[in-house]
């Protein structure tokens, strides 16, 4: 009976170590998710003095790199809410997905981890909050468009409630 009850202890055990080492790999996901995002965002905004400085290089590829990033901060994409209900998160990040895949270059590596992380399925069940899965969110394309970089802000917001939730559930849990 004794090693009976052992093994037992020791499956649940093993099972809640397995849970909480599971939000650890998706808390350092999504932080993973936050640190490609700020690369990107970082070159999409350039400002003018940097391209007076590129162009005295006359270097082909940073004016070409230039021209792009001004080219697509001015786009305008389908940009969720910052109030998202919790049932809602996974489909306001294959909205951010779907806008990120359509408007911006993939050839270009920051971009591409970006997309990468994004899609990344530990990205997607740290940001699955909602317990039930009948909850009506609204149509990706019916969300007002916004400039990228409001876009890419609410993208930061989005995955940073997902951060801290993760947080206060590992604090609950240890």
């Amino acid at each position: 009976m004794k090693p009976l009850v052992l093994c037992l202890f020791a499956v649940c055990c093993w099972c809640v170590a397995d849970v909480s080492a599971d939000k650890v790999k998706q808390q350092r996901k999504l932080e993973e998710v936050l640190r490609e995002l700020s690369k990107v965002k970082r070159r999409l905004q350039v400002g003018p003095s940097s391209i007076s400085l590129l162009f005295c290089r006359a270097a082909a590829v940073f004016t070409h790199f230039t021209l792009f990033a001004l080219q697509n901060s001015e786009k305008m994409l389908s940009t969720p809410s910052e109030n998202i209900g919790d049932c809602c998160c996974l489909s306001a990040l294959e909205c951010f997905r779907e806008n990120f895949k359509e408007i911006f270059n993939l050839t270009d590596i920051p971009q591409k981890k970006l997309y990468r992380s994004l899609t990344n399925p530990l990205t997607e069940k740290g940001l699955d909050f909602c317990d039930s899965k009948n909850s009506t969110c609204q149509d990706c394309h019916s969300h007002p468009e916004e400039k990228a970089e409001k876009f890419f802000d609410r993208l930061n917001s989005l995955i940073q409630k997902a951060i801290d939730r993760l947080m206060v559930y590992q604090q609950n849990n240890s």
